[in-house]
């Protein structure tokens, strides 16, 4: 860069300086922390010159930059480091080109992200941008939300849903889980879906018909619904319905009613939308064919309800519910509304038939028989009708003869068709029937077999065992549906009842028919046999349903001496039960230990409850009771009646370290009531590694929570979730009566240490009674890292604030920087400053960057390593300058910038005012700025007070002299504008006996000359020589012309129109011109090249005379492309001037007299030309 020097005091300036095309704007790339980012860029001069220069990069995550380049074409590479960086993370900067070809400032700016290959989102920095991206492009959020980098959207405020987040992302790919997430942070309301009514009506219906209804959801999310129906007159166009289904918020559901499956009157279905097994949605549907009025129907449904009564009176009366002539009156009344509505009918004609014959209305009732016989023709309405009739002709007849014949006929007809009607009938016509009831049994047990169980048949069976109980001697299903029948109509005898509780004891086991009659037949009759017998069955079928419990509570109030009765008892007994268990049972469980431990625990606990009704019993059982305790503990046994136990009975003179290790689980248990049948375990998440899972049992749930923070959900067979208010868990035992107890033995217990060291909301508080547990937490291994992370800041500022120095120093020093946050790491740095562990901290700094930290710690972090050693370091140097450039320094950083600090003229400027508000020694810099801006050709508004005070710091230096050329050319060719400083520092040089070159004296002279001062003998003589200097070497500006006052011999040049054209002096000027006069008609324009004079100021000479023309125009070819510039006219003035003092004034007068035609003008022009010229002959000859 030196060299710039040397080669403006040697006059050689360009006018244009190289420019520089680089392949890149700005460099903008994602990275995943802890990568480094390699990239590079190309850059090429304009023109094909070789460049020279350097790169430069203030930012520390920086590194293998280009240094310096030279040629033509050259690439610059450069390495990113994200080490510390966290996702979201974004940092800005530029590489910076100083070059002979100017300044250039790649700008860059690095974003962390999360990991690319993990299916992330790159535009998700947190939930609320999740949420939008669920909204906008759901699957893209699934892949998100499983993806591994998801966790780190987990900061801040939103670090409170980390656990739900757990819990729910188990299930890979899951959608519901999602959407279950999404509601559970209150990002969206769970999806509904609503119709305009819950009831469809479509009637009259003639074929299949097409139906849709719109199913409305009521925001978005995730959907997979299954549509089913319950019937089969509806056909579901679509099974599955999804979120793409929905056009905006509504789903036309689509279906088909098939006529032929719809049956007479109206059809009821249900159309069910669902999902994972949970109905969202149920629609009733009520389909009828079209039809006219039926009658015939209508009377036919009102039959068949006639014909239950009927039977329900007849069951009625021969169950002895009620009497005879209730029964026909009843019936009669039934029957009469049964031939009204059908006339016809010989069923209704018989009913009333029987009835009357029941009534001994004889005559009546032969009337209706022969009615039905001769108008009805019974005989051809089929056997069962004519069987009834004939059984009904023998009532009345009564003449054993035709009985006989009747009877022998309807057999016939028995036999042919085996009907249990017919058989009914023969039951009372046939003889044999009659005097044998086992017989009758038989045949009835034969329709059973075949499937019949009509009451008529049951109520004859019932009557056949009533009457001979010892017909009843075994018992099959055929037995139990009998006497179940009796029982239900409130009939079962004495005797019969006694038979059946015999038979029972001997079975091996008890069927659940003979359960019901027993329980039944207790209500009838308090028979202390039914207990007996119905315990010992239940007993053995090993029955422990709590429904059974008041058996075996009768059995026990009753002193029954059944086995087992007790265990039995505290088998079924409910847990919730208030009851006062009797001692008989408390002192046979005293002896022996058949229960398990939850019955057990509820005879204990009903114990403790009701021990002043029972102190002497409660006494004896006191030191069993805590035993059992004990053995509870170490098994780690847990639920409301354990807990109400531990409470009464533990003292903590019994806490031995053996058992405190496993009452620390105990002591923390909740219990959880769950509902859903499908629900088997219960998750539970806090920051503790990994999760843990509860099973179900009997709808309770008992985890282990340990943390003031915890999420949980319950599970279902296939692993779905749902989160559970955690307002319904509830704590089972008081801590504070037993911490102490414990503390010292379960020290090391992570749960325990967790539970010490947090309170809610996840705010982490150490304090003098929790710390050294806090200091155990932060090395745990069970522990998630991003709670440790709070954890050690709450060390750090508890021992500071505590000025416990020497254990915060030791803290300090043992902490892994990788596994801190990002403003955790700030943090920690300031911790390291504040104890004066510099080095610790600027290696800290220089690992994971400076972005995050305030710029007073840095340089406070580089004063203490530049009194240390005050050589150039890189990254010392970067850390400086991020301090100073966020407003932050001191004397000594600010001593190393100026020294070392390399970068953009601007930044330097800086640097440089800083220096002199601090009154710094401010040489050294202001040269660097002096040299870089000539080099790069950089101007900045500040550079004639930076040169000000340069020279006032040293005068005379080559640097100086160079600085001025520089100025000078530039105002001289360039036409820019130069400060007084510069003019007079140029004269000051020039009297100090300084060379100058060629660009200062013309900047000098085309100063003065147009500026108007006064000049002194001094000035007038220096510029007098300059120009002399320049009209020996036959150069010529028309500004000289200004200087004829002090210069005559300058008169010379007065006949002279001299073109000036200012551009680049590599450049090819041509001159197009065309001299008209008043006589010459040339319209040619001639070219010539322009002569470069100095510094890109091309001219061309003209004499002009009174009535010549001059037009002309500017090309300029730079390389191949040639391209006007420039277009003028010039002329000679029609005034006369007076000016006497050079004869080609005179003859440009004489020209302007003459067109004037002022001939006494004109002689007089010439005759004072004639003297002159005359005069000049004799007076002057050539050398």
């Amino acid at each position: 860069m030196s060299d710039v020097v040397d080669r403006l005091i040697n006059g050689f300036f360009e006018y244009e300086s190289e420019k520089l095309i680089f392949s890149v704007n700005k460099i903008e790339a994602s990275i995943v922390p802890p990568e480094s980012f390699d990239g590079s860029f190309l850059v090429n001069s304009r023109g094909g010159s070789r460049v020279k220069g350097k790169v430069y990069s203030s930012c520390m995550r920086i590194s293998g930059l280009t240094e310096e380049f030279d040629g033509q074409e050259f690439e610059i590479k450069y390495s990113f480091d994200s080490a510390g960086l966290e996702p979201g993370a974004v940092v800005k900067g530029d590489i910076q080109v100083i070059s002979e070809a100017g300044e250039y400032f790649i700008p860059f700016s690095f974003t962390a992200v999360r990991n690319g290959g993990s299916s992330g989102d790159e535009r998700v920095k947190n939930l609320f941008h999740f949420s939008n991206l669920a909204q906008t492009d759901w699957s893209k959020a699934v892949k998100t939300f499983y993806s591994s980098d998801f966790p780190a959207l987990f900061d801040g405020n939103d670090r409170v849903h980390y656990d739900k987040y757990r819990g729910l992302s188990t299930d890979f790919m899951n959608e519901e889980n999602v959407d279950r997430f999404l509601v559970a942070i209150k990002k969206k309301q769970p999806v509904e879906f609503k119709t305009d009514s819950d009831h469809y009506e479509f009637l009259n219906i003639t074929s299949d018909l097409k139906c849709a209804l719109s199913v409305k959801k009521t925001t978005w999310g995730h959907i997979d619904l299954f549509a089913k129906a319950d019937c089969s007159f509806i056909e579901l166009q679509k099974n599955r319905i999804t979120a793409d289904d929905f056009l905006g918020n509504l789903y036309n559901m689509e279906f088909l009613i098939r006529e032929e499956a719809l049956h007479e009157g109206r059809n009821y279905g249900r159309i069910s939308l669902s999902a994972e097994g949970e109905d969202r949605l149920v629609l009733t549907v009520t389909a009828r064919r079209r039809t006219g009025r039926d009658l015939s129907k209508a009377k036919n449904r009102e039959l068949k309800i006639l014909t239950a009564k009927l039977m329900k009176q007849y069951i009625a009366f021969r169950m002895k519910q009620i009497n005879k002539a209730v029964w026909i009156k009843e019936s009669l009344s039934i029957v009469e509304r049964m031939n009204a509505l059908d006339d016809r009918s010989p069923v209704s004609r018989l009913y009333q038939a029987q009835l009357l014959l029941m009534d001994k209305r004889g005559n009546e009732a032969r009337w209706i028989l022969e009615h039905v016989e001769r108008e009805m023709r019974i005989k051809q309405k089929g056997e069962e009708l004519y069987s009834y009739f004939l059984y009904l002709a023998a009532l009345f007849s009564r003449e054993e003869e035709y009985i006989d014949r009747m009877t022998a006929e309807i057999r016939e007809m028995y036999e042919k068709t085996g009907s249990f009607r017919i058989l009914w009938i023969l039951l009372y016509m046939d003889t044999d029937f009659a005097r044998n009831a086992a017989k009758k049994l038989s045949a009835i047990r034969e329709q059973y077999k075949k499937g019949c169980h009509s009451p008529l048949l049951y109520i004859e069976a019932y009557n056949c065992f009533a009457s001979n109980p010892s017909l009843l001697t075994e018992i099959t299903e055929f037995e139990l549906s009998v006497l179940y029948f009796a029982v239900r109509n409130n009939k079962l005898d004495n005797e019969l009842l006694a038979r059946l509780l015999m038979l029972s004891e001997k079975l091996k086991f008890a069927p659940d028919l003979l359960i019901d009659i027993l329980n039944l037949a207790y209500k009838l009759n308090e028979d202390d046999e039914i207990v007996r017998v119905l315990c010992s069955l239940l007993i053995k079928e090993n029955v422990t349903d709590e429904y059974y419990f008041e058996w075996y509570q009768r059995g026990v109030g009753k002193d029954l001496k059944i086995t087992r009765l007790y265990e039995y008892y505290m088998y079924s007994i409910p847990l919730d039960h208030r009851i006062v268990i009797p001692k008989e049972i408390i002192f046979y469980f005293n002896l022996g230990d058949d229960l398990s431990y939850e019955r057990k625990a509820f005879l204990y606990a009903n114990l403790i409850r009701h021990r002043s009704r029972q102190m002497e019993i409660y006494e004896a059982s006191l030191d069993a009771i805590r035993l059992f305790a004990q053995e509870q503990i170490e098994e780690e046994h847990i639920d409301p009646n354990l807990a109400y136990i531990y409470k009464h009975v533990l003292v903590v003179r019994m806490i031995t370290p053996n058992l405190s290790a496993h009452f620390i689980r105990v002591l923390f248990a909740y219990e959880l009531a769950v509902s859903a049948d499908a629900v088997n375990a219960v998750v539970i998440q806090e920051e503790l590694k990994g999760e843990k899972k509860y099973p179900v049992s009997m709808g309770y749930a008992y985890p282990v929570i340990f943390s003031h923070n915890y999420t949980v959900f319950t599970e279902d067979a296939k692993g779905r979730r749902t989160l559970v208010d955690t307002h319904k868990l509830h704590r089972l035992m008081d801590d504070a009566l037993y911490l102490e107890a414990i503390r010292d033995y379960v020290s090391e217990n992570s749960g325990f240490i967790l539970y010490v060291c947090t309170v809610r909301n996840r705010y982490v508080y150490v304090d003098r009674d929790n710390v050294e547990y806090c200091r155990l937490l932060v090395e745990s291994e069970d522990v998630i890292e991003s709670y440790k992370s709070d954890i050690r800041v709450g060390l750090m500022r508890y021992y500071y604030d505590n000025n416990e120095m020497t254990t915060l120093d030791e803290y300090l020093l043992g902490i892994d920087t990788k596994k801190l946050r990002a403003k955790d790491r700030t943090e920690y740095t300031d911790y390291l400053v504040r104890r004066g562990m510099y080095e610790k901290a600027y290696e800290t700094v220089t690992k994971y960057g400076a972005e995050e930290l305030p710029a007073k710690i840095c340089v406070r972090i580089c004063s203490q390593m530049i009194a240390v050693n005050d050589e150039p370091d890189g990254m010392l140097v970067k850390l400086a300058w991020y301090a100073f450039d966020n407003g932050k320094y001191d004397l000594l950083t600010l001593r190393y910038l100026a020294d070392n600090y390399k970068g953009l003229t601007r930044e330097l400027r800086n640097l440089w005012r800083a220096a002199r508000r601090f009154e710094l020694d401010s040489f050294s810099l202001s040269e660097e700025l002096l040299v870089q801006m000539m080099y790069t050709k950089t101007a900045i508004p500040d550079r004639n007070e930076i040169f000000e005070v340069y020279i006032s710091e040293g005068f005379g230096s080559r640097v100086e002299l160079a600085y001025l050329s520089w100025q000078a050319y530039e105002y001289f060719a360039r036409e820019r504008l130069a400060s007084e400083l510069v003019f007079d520092e140029i004269i000051k040089n020039h009297q100090q006996g300084e060379a100058l070159n060629d660009a200062c004296k013309l900047a000098l002279l085309k100063h003065f000359a147009e500026d108007e001062v006064s000049m002194t003998p001094r000035l007038s003589e220096m510029l007098m020589s300059f120009l002399i200097e320049f009209l020996h070497r036959n150069i010529y500006y028309n500004f000289f012309r200004e200087y004829k006052d002090i210069m005559p011999e300058l008169s010379s040049y007065e006949d002279k129109y001299v073109i000036e054209y200012r551009t680049n002096p590599a450049n090819r000027v041509v001159l197009h011109y065309l001299l008209e006069d008043s006589e010459s008609m040339n319209e040619v324009y001639l070219s010539e090249e322009m002569r470069c004079l100095f510094g890109g100021v091309f001219s061309r000479e003209f004499i002009l005379f009174f009535g010549e023309k001059l037009q002309y125009y500017i090309t300029e070819e730079d390389g191949n492309e040639e391209k006007l510039t420039l277009s003028e006219s010039a002329g000679v003035s029609e005034q006369i001037s007076g000016d006497d003092t050079s004869r080609y004034h005179i003859l440009n007068d004489m020209g302007v007299a003459k067109s004037l035609k002022d001939e006494s003008t004109l002689l007089e022009l010439m005759k004072e030309y004639s003297r002159r010229d005359y005069f000049t002959e004799k007076a002057f000859s050539i050398l």
